[in-house]
């Protein structure tokens, strides 16, 4: 019962507010180190951020489906993506959207 107790957080997936920082502050580093991620994200993440939590990241997640294959904007998207829940996505959109 103890080894479920310590683990409810990661069986429910539930993430922490430290946790969650910790993938905005990586995202960022990503997006920054990919040349145009960072303006294409800024851009696209004002616009996410004025739809709202639900519309924002289906534009998102839109607007790089729309991309080439072999956009490296969109490869880094999709990294971010594999690592991150919507909470998560909606936080990294907040901190560009208020940061950029």
């Amino acid at each position: 019962m103890g080894w479920c107790a310590d683990n409810r957080a990661a069986v429910q997936g539930e993430v922490s507010p430290d946790s969650v920082a910790s993938l905005v502050a990586k995202a960022v580093k990503l997006l920054k180190r990919v040349p145009g991620a960072w303006k294409w994200s800024r851009n696209v993440a004002k616009k996410a951020y004025s739809l709202g939590k639900t519309a924002g990241v289906a534009y998102l997640k839109r607007k790089f489906s729309e991309m080439h294959s072999w956009s490296p904007i969109k490869w880094v998207w999709k990294t971010i993506l594999a690592f991150s829940n919507v909470p998560t996505l909606w936080a990294i959109i907040e901190w560009i959207a208020h940061h950029a």
